[in-house]
């Protein structure tokens, strides 16, 4: 469990700090995750969405993963004895602690409960982990910066910017994905020939303008 420390008591730094403690992360949650997949075609392909193989810490889970999300991508039938066999095919499964560990895995049924909370956890540690090797290259630019400054500040921001992309980039969308939407919305306004295609507002005029209320929708 990482615990907080005040540098003031300990007389620790901030790299002691993190020497002491070690990296965030979780492998009792990444193993309920991998049993859960296991256990569920449903959560394997869930998982994908939230995780990618190096949000996992520990490299056995890691090639454990990938291996699942191979299988899974290749339609072969994902259990602990189709894993096995995939896993000696490409030469991992004593590297992953052979066929024992994979039983073990198999064994945890409870993890069905709540594997997207433990999902979560692993992604929140990866991106800990992100960020502390970014604040490091950011530090090292700092200490080591040219007489513009200003390239220093863009190159910091770029690095934590690539940290936070994955969080932020699904409220984005594509202007083909907007454009069909567009298309989709004219094509209703002219089928409905002026009518409130949603629910009527009761004024004529308004309908015309915004077609009813249609769920949604926010309209002040």
């Amino acid at each position: 469990m990482l615990m907080a420390y005040d540098e003031r008591e300990t007389g620790l730094t901030v790299e002691d700090r993190g020497s002491k403690l070690g990296l965030p992360q979780n492998q009792d949650a990444e193993a309920n995750v991998l049993a859960a997949m296991l256990l569920s075609p449903e959560v394997v392909e869930e998982a994908q969405v939230e995780l990618q193989p190096d949000d996992f810490y520990r490299p056995i889970h890691k090639t454990i993963y990938t291996a699942m999300v191979d299988m899974y991508n290749s339609r072969i039938p994902i259990d602990s004895i189709s894993l096995i066999d995939y896993l000696r095919s490409i030469n991992k499964l004593d590297a992953v602690g052979g066929e024992a560990y994979i039983l073990e895995l198999m064994g945890q049924t409870l993890s069905l409960v709540n594997w997207q909370h433990h999902a979560a956890i692993v992604r929140r540690d990866s991106m800990l982990r992100e960020l502390i090797g970014a604040t490091n290259e950011i530090n090292a630019l700092a200490y080591n910066a040219p007489t513009d400054t200003k390239e220093v500040v863009e190159l910091a921001e770029s690095k934590l910017l690539k940290v936070t992309a994955r969080e932020v980039k699904s409220s984005y969308k594509t202007l083909t994905e907007f454009m069909v939407e567009a298309y989709n919305e004219a094509e209703e306004v002219c089928k409905a020939g002026g009518q409130a295609a949603g629910v009527p507002t009761g004024f004529p005029s308004l309908d015309r303008m915004l077609m009813g209320f249609r769920e949604g929708q926010l309209i002040i």
